[in-house]
């Protein structure tokens, strides 16, 4: 996915990048791979710089059925909610047909390291995810930080505060690691 020539291992004070031995193949060759770890949240999709495992989590596989979440979906202006090792976003950039892209990530540290994306990915540092509000509007936004539905739905949470961020009736809201879709009709 990204070089990883690029990626270099860090300690940071709230996140780790590290190269693990990766399989690779059947015949269980291995690779390293830059993986993150958050030291104080669940690691949600995105987390390691291995292809397949993107494909993947986009359901861009003919044996891929886990998100579909992201089928038949218009990318257009994008917003991704954090950074990572900023795999998502650098994946639709090379991957998908969008208009723009913004990532938005409360870590300054995380942001200042990760100098390897596509100059077309926008990272915005904000204070707070849950309360972010964008100066423009979005046709897809993903939220990657809910591990249960209930939360997806419940008042007060990111889904509710993104919706009045959506462009129109055909812009949505995805949630993958639940493989949960919003639709702004």
């Amino acid at each position: 996915m990204i070089d990883e020539s690029l990626i270099t291992e860090y300690d940071g004070n709230n996140f780790t990048i590290s190269k693990k031995d990766w399989v690779i193949d059947t015949d269980g060759n291995t690779q390293k791979v830059s993986v993150i770890q958050y030291k104080n949240r669940v690691t949600a999709g995105g987390a390691e710089n291995w292809e397949p495992c993107l494909s993947a989590y986009f359901n861009d596989c003919e044996e891929c059925t886990a998100n579909t979440c992201f089928d038949n979906i218009t990318y257009g202006d994008v917003l991704v909610i954090s950074l990572g090792l900023g795999l998502i976003p650098e994946y639709i950039q090379r991957n998908k047909n969008y208009t723009s892209i913004d990532v938005i990530e409360e870590d300054q540290q995380l942001i200042d390291h990760v100098d390897w994306l596509h100059n077309d990915i926008n990272v915005i540092k904000v204070d707070d995810f849950e309360t972010y509000q964008a100066s423009k509007k979005y046709d897809l936004i993903i939220i990657e930080c809910y591990g249960d539905r209930s939360e997806f739905n419940s008042s007060g949470t990111m889904r509710v505060n993104y919706t009045p961020q959506l462009k129109d009736a055909d812009s949505i809201i995805i949630c993958p690691f639940i493989n949960l879709t919003y639709r702004n009709a």
